[in-house]
């Protein structure tokens, strides 16, 4: 049996399938150790998992101001991607002191360190994405953030796309020099891009989500497999009373409307709250607002609408009309294994272009955040609720989706190229 050293970083919506693809690891014999920041710690435990811990926040001291000031900007507005070189040097330190003995590394989209303890221990690299951004094809071009507008109005213009493209990966170049440079020390090409074509494998690349919402490109890095969503379930979010509750809400009366937001957004909600309320009293539905803020105040009094903190998508989606959410992959996956129409609201990073393909194959709707108001909502929900198109559409994509195991074929793929 293999040693297998896993890195995920990002929210949960990107260490869940990095945890999938570990538990089914784990279940055929194999030893894994999980590398994650210091925030996952606690939930990798309860998963069963052995943990490194990469705490990148001890390396800013080591920033000079420029860089701090450009960290902060960027976090600022959910540029979350950049990393300086001194973050990457201290965390390739951790993993050489923890994991010299590992046969394979497998990585998730912001684990940058990935292909460099690779290189450093001379071990096949497998890169895991799961979302379309990160591995953009210029024949299906991704809609970027800040100029996801622009790219709607001209989509049919391949020439104007693929500029932007190219003018993204260089201008994102720039921020990223410091690690292009730990790179070439660490024995890695430095004429590939860090976030890009540097993070591509020439083993194996994996897209951990489902066919129904990608299909095989011809510019996508040799050695790609499309495996299907991975489905984790997060039993460490599953507290004994908010299942009671959410269970004693959903028996109570006609399926309710979840709102739901994700990313970025959940510590910035701005009105969300508010409109979300207003838009399910004008339509006269029952509500779930899925927050661990308290909005108390905000709520009518009557027993039509329900505050929850977070719980496994899988039981939370599964009994509801409709959900309203920001657009991220796996809330997109679950209403797809569930056939729940869907209304997203997309703020940052990759939820344009996920809300983007998404709609174009029929399979959700997309409100622009200025334009989230309580009438907007609900003219937009009536229109979902009619939708036959959309409904058929939904019932093809969960025969499909709802008996997919992205985790089983990721790891029998892996397992292929152990060897």
């Amino acid at each position: 049996m293999a040693n297998i050293l896993i890195l995920a970083k990002g929210s949960y919506g990107d260490v869940f399938p990095m945890y999938a693809i570990a538990k089914e690891f784990i279940v055929r014999g194999h030893q894994v150790l999980f590398a994650t920041e210091q925030r996952h710690e606690h939930a990798t435990k309860s998963v069963g998992l052995s943990v490194i811990v990469l705490d990148v926040e001890a390396a800013d001291n080591t920033q000079s101001r420029f860089q701090k000031f450009y960290s902060t900007i960027l976090k600022k507005y959910s540029m979350s991607l950049w990393m300086s070189a001194q973050n990457v040097r201290d965390e390739l330190n951790i993993l050489m002191d923890k994991s010299s003995n590992v046969d394979i590394v497998i990585g998730g989209q912001g684990a940058y360190v990935g292909p460099l303890i690779a290189s450093v221990l001379k071990k096949k690299w497998v890169y895991c994405s799961i979302s379309p951004l990160s591995i953009p094809s210029y024949y299906d071009p991704p809609l970027l953030p800040y100029v996801h507008g622009f790219q709607r109005r001209f989509y049919n213009f391949s020439v104007a796309q693929r500029f932007l493209l190219r003018s993204a990966k260089r201008l994102s170049r720039i921020y990223m020099s410091s690690l292009t440079s730990l790179r070439g020390r660490a024995g890695c090409r430095t004429d590939l891009h860090p976030l890009f074509e540097g993070m591509y494998s020439a083993d194996l690349n994996l897209f951990l989500i489902s066919p129904s919402f990608i299909s095989p490109q011809p510019d996508w890095p040799a050695r790609t497999k499309i495996t299907g969503f991975t489905w984790f379930e997060p039993e460490f979010m599953r507290g004994v009373e908010k299942i009671q509750k959410l269970s004693e809400f959903f028996d109570a009366g006609l399926p309710p409307i979840v709102f739901a937001l994700g990313g970025p957004s959940r510590t910035n909600p701005g009105d969300f709250f508010e409109e979300s309320i207003k838009a399910a009293q004008l339509l006269g539905k029952r509500a779930i607002i899925v927050t661990e803020r308290k909005i108390d105040h905000l709520l009518p009094n009557n027993t039509d609408f329900l505050v929850t903190g977070y719980v496994p998508y899988s039981f939370l989606i599964s009994r509801a009309l409709a959900v309203v959410h920001s657009g991220g992959i796996g809330a997109i996956g679950w209403c797809l294994k569930f056939g729940i129409p869907s209304l997203l609201i997309p703020e940052s990073l990759d939820q344009f272009d996920n809300a983007y393909r998404a709609k174009r194959n029929k399979f959700v709707d997309i409100l622009p955040r200025r334009m989230y108001s309580a009438s907007n909502i609900a003219r937009m929900l009536e229109r979902l609720f009619v939708d036959n198109a959309m409904d058929l559409q939904l019932a093809e994509a969960k025969k499909t989706v709802e008996n997919e195991n992205g985790a089983e074929i990721a790891c029998s793929t892996i397992e292929s190229i152990l060897i």
